[in-house]
């Protein structure tokens, strides 16, 4: 069995992406950093956050424990 990490992506609680895998995550986190600091919205970085969470994966199963 081995681990590999998901991460969901929030704006002031509101969850923006879901399960991304950790390269997905970082070009998307990276992306929404330097959107709300160029672009007039809602949101500043401060509003941005993140979490992290674990999948452990046996064989062709997954196992998904974020909820």
């Amino acid at each position: 069995m081995r681990v590999e990490k998901v991460f969901h992506i929030y704006a002031k609680d509101v969850c923006l992406y879901h399960s991304l895998k950790e390269e997905e995550f970082h070009s998307v986190w990276e992306n929404l950093n330097h959107m709300v600091g160029l672009m007039k919205t809602d949101y500043s970085a401060s509003d941005l956050n993140f979490e992290e969470l674990p999948v452990y994966v046996s064989s062709n199963q997954v196992e998904d424990h974020s909820y």
